[in-house]
């Protein structure tokens, strides 16, 4: 037990204290945006450690690990004593009446109802997906046994390897190089308790959720937005059936990416509001955490770092038009001729009218695939996501109406569109268009933008109402 909240509480604490001292000096933040990024980032930062100690040639040590994340954060408290900050900024939040009490109280009751159940069934059935077993655990499991990071490789290098070799390979043809964040958090948990088969391993995916409820309610409140609508928002987006399932499903991955992706968008949102740069390097570390989670996290990180450059390099109208020409000029490149290079260090990156090639991520053949009636029934006609894209559709077009569509909050609406666009490019174009008409993976491929619809949602209606409350 002593090894389980020190393997827990270690990181949070780290992260929280390292992500106070960072935006402390911009003087814009709260405790809730303060424990959701701390938790995410701290859990990074401890994969980080366990992949450098295992550089050094160094056998894992989980108390070894534990006092070196214990002498970061204090550190980190040294940091924050000597730190000269400015007086923290927070809304003004008047006084709540008795209906709003009641209202906040049934929420905070619906939630913790709600996720009392979801620990209890991590704790004692917690669901294991085939994935976890392919892709993640196995490479959990053998690092744990041997007390070091041995190698996966490809099915046809494992072939080629001698037999006293100690490397492996599992899963699908492309999982051996799979980010190993995932794998490395099951090692920590498994490290702290002495043994890999326990459901305690898994807790992290209950509290992954709760850091992500935390920052969503502490970056609404810091852009002005209600006590009561801010829960409102945690309420929404926590109890959503696919949030739900994927806090449950011991292993998987896509919930840390949800979590990572929607907080590195919470962070643009708080630079184009207020442009702190603590808030660009904030979004900056979570756009690095998500490429190392999953392999479409690769684009996902890339979309935050595209829409924090676009919002501090702000063309001028000329520039736009000498960028749209260089752009179409390189699309008729690609299809009269093709792009093929070979890029040190990073892999093949091929693009042509017959298919596309990219670095860590594969190959596909481009074809369109007519699969928007399944769109549209995971979208507004199953129960995955309930009411939530049909408000969507019409904020934006309320917003479009009222001509807010290219302020602060379109930092949000930017990273909803590029991400929607990336996830129903590969649908309608490639050959995975089979998993959207079984229905097998769209519908988790677009939970990674649900924590941003919620935001978007919450944000925009206080905004048209006018209920935005003031420093």
């Amino acid at each position: 037990m002593i090894g389980l909240v020190t393997s827990l509480l270690l990181p949070w604490a780290c992260g929280a204290v390292w992500v106070l001292w960072l935006l402390r000096k911009s003087g814009r933040w709260n405790c809730f945006l303060i424990a959701g990024h701390g938790y995410l980032l701290g859990v990074f930062l401890t994969t980080l450690l366990i992949r450098a100690w295992s550089s050094l040639g160094l056998l894992l040590n989980y108390w070894s690990m534990a006092g070196t994340i214990l002498a970061t954060t204090l550190i980190g408290l040294a940091a924050i004593c000597l730190q000269a900050a400015p007086a923290r900024q927070a809304p003004v939040s008047s006084r709540l009446e008795k209906w709003e009490l009641a209202v906040l109280a049934l929420f905070l009751a619906l939630i913790l109802y709600r996720y009392t159940t979801i620990l209890q069934e991590i704790m004692l059935r917690p669901l294991y997906p085939w994935d976890v077993w392919m892709n993640w655990a196995p490479k959990a499991v053998v690092w744990y046994h041997y007390n070091e990071l041995v190698p996966w490789v490809s099915v046809e290098d494992w072939l080629r390897s001698p037999s006293n070799a100690l490397a492996y390979t599992a899963g699908a043809s492309d999982a051996w190089k799979y980010p190993v964040t995932i794998p490395l958090l099951q090692l920590w948990g498994m490290m702290a308790m002495g043994t890999s088969d326990n459901t305690f391993i898994y807790l992290p995916w209950f509290i992954a959720a709760c850091a992500l409820g935390l920052a969503l309610f502490g970056h609404l409140r810091l852009s002005g937005v209600s006590v009561v609508k801010s829960t409102l928002a945690c309420y929404l987006l926590m109890n959503l059936p696919f949030i739900n399932v994927h806090v449950a499903l011991a292993g998987y991955v896509d919930i840390w990416l949800t979590a990572a992706f929607g907080c590195a968008v919470f962070a643009l949102h708080e630079w184009g509001d207020c442009r702190r740069w603590q808030y660009g390097l904030l979004a900056l570390l979570l756009a690095a955490m998500c490429t190392q989670l999953k392999i479409p996290g690769v684009i996902l990180g890339s979309i935050v770092c595209l829409i924090l450059l676009s919002s501090i390099l702000i063309p001028t109208r000329r520039v736009w038009l000498i960028l749209v020409a260089a752009f179409l000029a390189g699309l008729l490149y690609v299809v009269c001729i093709g792009l093929d290079l070979s890029i040190p260090g990073v892999g093949r990156l091929a693009i042509s009218v017959d298919g596309i090639v990219l670095p860590y991520i594969g190959q596909y053949k481009i074809a369109y695939h007519p699969v928007y009636q399944e769109i549209i029934n995971t979208t507004l006609v199953m129960i995955n996501w309930n009411l939530l894209w049909y408000i969507f559709i019409v904020l934006c077009l309320g917003m479009v109406v009222n001509a807010r569509s290219f302020g602060a909050a379109s930092l949000v609406l930017r990273s909803i569109f590029l991400a929607l666009f990336f996830i129903l490019f590969v649908y309608f174009f490639t050959n995975r268009y089979i998993y959207a008409m079984d229905y097998t993976q769209v519908n988790r491929a677009l939970i990674y933008t649900i924590p941003l619809l919620v935001f978007y949602i919450i944000h925009a209606h206080s905004s048209l109402c006018g209920t935005h409350q003031t420093d």
